[in-house]
């Protein structure tokens, strides 16, 4: 249930996100594209993480804290892609996502691990 929770956030902010950072791109469809795909790959990778590093820590944390982590993970992603400027390459801004998403993947767990009564 907390890894569909975390899947459903992340998708929310897909869907919200990627048309808008599409817009402004001369070709909208291949940017929209290219951006769901990524997100996709992202998605791909980060839940299953989530999933086993909420299940292997044995971290308390409900369907809508699940919800709200897929939030920011997308949210980290997304806003990266954003703001790249055209002298930053996409590697460098996926990349720079996945590093985003980990760390805030690493401090979520311990922020929960660090509440009373765990």
């Amino acid at each position: 249930m907390k890894t569909i929770a975390f899947v459903i956030g992340f998708l929310t902010v897909m869907a919200i996100a990627a048309p808008r950072i599409a817009a402004t791109d001369p070709e909208p469809m291949g940017a929209e594209a290219s951006l769901y795909l990524f997100g996709f790959l992202l998605m791909v990778i980060c839940a299953p993480v989530f999933h086993f590093s909420v299940a292997r820590r044995s971290v308390p944390c409900g369907w809508f804290v699940a919800l709200c982590v897929g939030l920011l993970f997308s949210s980290i992603f997304y806003s990266a892609a954003a703001s790249a400027s055209p002298a930053l390459s996409l590697a460098i801004v996926i990349l720079a996502g996945y590093l985003a998403s980990a760390l805030v993947s690493w401090v979520v767990l311990r922020l929960f691990r660090l509440l009373p009564n765990n």
